[in-house]
């Protein structure tokens, strides 16, 4: 008898239950501390531009004009867009740069080749090759960045032009 009423029971509770959706509820035990990501906020300064160059080229090779270009009208390239550099270029007649005076930035570029040493304005200069057949032509006045100085020749010049120019280079 006692089986028959587990039974019962058993069957009783089984039929109030069908239909019906289950639900069940588990804690879980507390666990160890997660590691947690915490994002930096990183401030960019913008760098102050420099003032342009205190020197003046007194020898241009005979196809460059003595004027600088209109820095709209030359695309910028990895020597004359360095942020807070200064720049003065010489285009040729289709607005394609020939040259280039940077100040603020020495060439963001390795030499491709031998430097030299030259005189720029009584100052220790490396002349050599940089990539795509430029001439680049660098020096500092001391370690503040807006007396980091460059000089970019760009094709068709010549390893000639490039030391003619430097060297004709003189403080204002």
């Amino acid at each position: 008898m006692r089986l028959l009423l587990l039974v019962v029971i058993f069957v009783g509770s089984a039929c109030s239950t069908a239909g019906t959706a289950a639900t069940s509820t588990t804690e879980s035990e507390p666990t160890a501390p997660q590691a947690t990501t915490t994002l930096a906020t990183i401030t960019i300064e913008q760098l102050p531009l420099c003032p342009p160059a205190d020197v003046v080229i007194t020898d241009l090779p005979d196809d460059f004009s003595a004027v600088g270009a209109d820095p709209d009208r030359v695309a910028r390239d990895v020597y004359t867009s360095v942020p807070g550099s200064w720049s003065a270029v010489w285009a040729d007649a289709e607005g394609g740069p020939v040259m280039a005076l940077v100040r603020g930035s020495l060439p963001p570029e390795s030499w491709v080749g031998v430097t030299n040493r030259v005189s720029v304005a009584d100052r220790q200069a490396a002349l050599g090759p940089l990539p795509d057949g430029v001439w680049g032509v660098a020096w500092f006045d001391s370690e503040n960045r807006c007396d980091l100085y460059t000089l970019v020749l760009y094709p068709p010049a010549t390893v000639d032009d490039a030391r003619r120019v430097a060297e004709s280079i003189e403080r204002r």
